[in-house]
């Protein structure tokens, strides 16, 4: 990989399809050498539903969210009997979900197939469309903003309503045994603006965000020591960090949306329309905001309230490389792609919440199955300066076991290293990414990164980029021999 920028192009893709294709499965041991400091748990995972409705898929997963000890998704069903015994033994903390701002019209009416696998939720959307004044727009159904489609909204400033509302979810928790609430889209950020606006008028004098945090305080003198966990309360007012024990921000990294877009054939599948993951730089760039511009309220919110953990979910498209085999479309020759794992945006997405102390987790929710990576699992230790350290070509930041790197450009890039910031028995450097020893490290105390490429695109992405010390003088040069440490 040392020399990847004196190849032409064919090779380039050669080698990258060499490389993607040593990527973990589910079922394949990690590489990293012996001696790299590995965490119990990682901080946090988002799982697709789909391991309620598919077996196979399930017993491919469940031992990844066995090690991770936030757990959250997306939907009604829950793990029961000795699936959740065995979460909670290994030390998960699961949610029950709910939308904090309403219910959709197709719910209420009970169309939804996936509902009536719920009907303690279809029960509770009813009663409350039931009560005069539980309901801002009990008449006509609303959408826009965080309602993708027309829903109902509940009226915070009802006390009736808060009652009801805080005594569904105790009883849920008690009857699930999970260990706290997750609010999708909590507060007023994402109401559509006919939503807020017949909020303002019924409501003058008192915000939509007041009566919210009433309304928490309420479920916090509830459910006691179960957890409360907020999407993007970060963007809202300090009341909400009172009671949350979680928050959440997503997509600021990477995202399944906005990428790029090809027309390709991939293997077992035939000619398809692919999008690829998005990136978000970490600079401002022409009509995008970068990272550090759209996480600033988060990263401010992360300073003042360090007792509530804001975790950064990004997700991921399938990293699609060429198989080196090629098939006859009429009169085109067409080369065959096939998916791997995206590491090169899950090594982003960790590398950019590192820069700030967060916990990051790439999402396949919208890929099953091209999500794992042992990287959650490394022990970078404890921050050793104050902030992440700029430079015109990236972003370093140092821990007690290693840095990250997040390049500003879709170039090749050279970083020197700081030797003031590195532990003085430090012997060599393993590039985590890569699974091998930096070449002539310490004697040229620089890495060398090569942007993330994407060869169905072919497009360049910034990289992200770990890195861990190496104490001992004769550290293997490759991970791929040294076999599993697990």
């Amino acid at each position: 990989m040392r020399c990847l920028a004196k190849l032409p192009l064919a090779a380039l893709v050669v080698l990258i399809t060499l490389r993607a294709s040593s990527a973990p499965s589910a079922d394949e041991p990690s590489f990293y050498p012996p001696g790299i400091r590995s965490l119990t748990q990682g901080d946090f995972l988002f799982f697709s539903n789909r391991v309620f409705e598919d077996q196979a898929f399930k017993e491919a997963c469940f031992g990844e969210l066995m090690r991770h000890r936030v757990c959250l998704t997306n939907g009604y069903a829950v793990f029961q009997g000795d699936d959740l015994k065995a979460l909670h033994a290994a030390g998960c903390e699961l949610f029950i979900y709910r939308w904090f701002q309403g219910f959709y019209r197709h719910e209420l009416a009970g169309e939804s197939a996936y509902l009536r696998k719920h009907p303690v939720l279809l029960q509770l959307f009813q009663h409350v469309a039931q009560q005069p004044g539980w309901i801002l727009n009990p008449e006509e159904p609303m959408q826009g903003a965080g309602a993708v489609q027309p829903a109902y909204f509940y009226d915070y400033m009802n006390q009736s309503f808060r009652a009801y509302f805080v005594d569904s979810i105790r009883q849920r928790l008690e009857d699930t045994g999970y260990d706290g609430v997750f609010f999708d889209y909590i507060g007023s950020w994402a109401l559509p603006a006919e939503v807020q606006a017949l909020w303002d008028r019924k409501y003058p004098e008192t915000s939509y965000d007041t009566a919210s945090i009433q309304f928490l305080g309420e479920l916090r003198a509830t459910i006691g020591t179960k957890r409360i966990f907020g999407n993007q309360a970060y963007r809202l007012e300090d009341g909400y960090f009172r009671y949350l024990d979680y928050d959440l921000s997503e997509s600021h990294a990477t995202s399944f949306v906005w990428g790029n877009e090809a027309e390709i054939y991939v293997e077992q599948e035939g000619p398809q329309k692919i999008g690829e993951t998005f990136y978000r730089s970490w600079d401002d760039g022409p009509g995008q905001a970068g990272y550090r511009s759209i996480a600033a309220a988060k990263l401010e919110k992360a300073e003042r309230f360090p007792q509530v953990p804001i975790f950064d979910l990004n997700y991921l498209q399938p990293w699609y490389v060429p198989t080196g085999g090629f098939v006859e479309m009429g009169e085109r020759r067409q080369a065959v792609y096939t998916k791997r794992i995206d590491r090169p945006a899950i090594f982003y997405g960790y590398a950019v919440s590192k820069m700030h102390g967060g916990a990051a987790y790439a999402s396949d929710w919208y890929a099953p199955g091209y999500g794992r990576e042992d990287l959650y699992l490394l022990d970078l230790g404890e921050p050793v300066d104050g902030q992440a350290v700029e430079t015109a070509d990236a972003v370093v930041r140092y821990f007690a076991n290693g840095f990250v790197v997040v390049t500003r450009t879709n170039r090749r890039t050279r970083v020197v290293t700081h030797e003031s910031l590195i532990p003085p028995r430090t012997a060599g450097l393993w590039d985590v990414y890569e699974g091998t020893r930096v070449w002539r490290w310490p004697e040229r105390r620089e890495v060398e990164i090569f942007p993330a490429y994407y060869p169905a695109t072919d497009s360049y992405h910034p990289s992200g980029r770990v890195y861990v010390y190496l104490t001992e003088p004769n550290a293997p040069e490759s991970a791929h021999s040294t076999g599993s440490t697990e």
